[in-house]
């Protein structure tokens, strides 16, 4: 916890001296497109992904469908994803795992993750963000089914379920801020991600105790991990139908 807190103070040094809000702050432009100049091939894709020219309230944002649906879309992807990394040692050892191979799985879903974060880094500028965050979505569902069925008679999914949970995840948890940003504009982002990033934190504590009471009740882990898997259906639809929003000036 002492390393922990050093590092937390590390970064608040590091983001009070060399984070800036704007690009205009350091006489850059965003995604590097010059507006007054006439566009390249690669900054047309860029434009093809939606952002709002138009700076949303947070009034205003929370009166649209979007909005809702975004909410709807991230916590359906955190509560999957929390009820199968905080049960996933308990599990994996009621299926026959040894206790270092069911912490190597829990590790692999972690690295995956980080994967999922740098790659979308690489698309998010050229496919919009309602498709990466639905399939991001999907392929943590799709982990989720398979981490069900994970034991040592069925090695390849039991490899499958981390990596593709890990990377759905990572690729729909930038979605969440490229969604706010996008829809709503960069200058009242803190605002709105301000209001979605506690009801995350809600259902992210609402699935392990959760998971834990289900399995006392019925000693598997069926119903809990079945709750998520609606929980993550609902997330992906709610993402796919997660279309711009009007400005109310429109």
């Amino acid at each position: 916890w002492m390393v922990c807190a050093a590092a937390s103070f590390v970064a608040l040094i590091v983001n009070l001296i060399f984070v800036r809000n704007t690009p205009e702050e350091m006489g850059q432009h965003q995604d590097g497109i010059d507006p007054d100049q006439e566009l390249t091939v690669t900054d047309k894709a860029r434009k093809a992904v939606y952002r709002t020219a138009e700076h949303w309230t947070l009034q205003q944002a929370l009166r649209t469908k979007a909005f809702w649906l975004i909410v709807l879309a991230a916590n359906g992807n955190i509560f999957l994803w929390e009820m199968m990394l905080s049960q996933a040692p308990f599990h994996l050892q009621d299926r026959g795992f040894e206790p270092a191979m069911a912490a190597f799985f829990y590790s692999l879903a972690i690295g995956a993750s980080i994967i999922g974060r740098f790659g979308i880094a690489a698309i998010g500028d050229f496919i919009e963000t309602r498709l990466l965050f639905s399939g991001g979505i999907l392929a943590v569902l799709l982990g989720g089914i398979l981490f069900w069925f994970a034991s040592p008679e069925a090695l390849l999914l039991s490899y499958l379920y981390p990596v593709l949970a890990g990377i759905g995840f990572g690729t729909a948890f930038v979605c969440r801020s490229l969604f706010v940003s996008n829809y709503f504009g960069h200058a009242s982002f803190a605002t709105i991600s301000g209001i979605i990033a506690p009801i995350g934190s809600l259902f992210t504590a609402l699935a392990p105790p959760y998971a834990g009471f289900m399995y006392d009740i019925y000693g598997s882990y069926f119903i809990p991990l079945l709750t998520a898997w609606i929980v993550g259906s609902v997330g992906v639809i709610a993402a796919a139908l997660c279309f711009p929003p009007k400005h109310p000036s429109e």
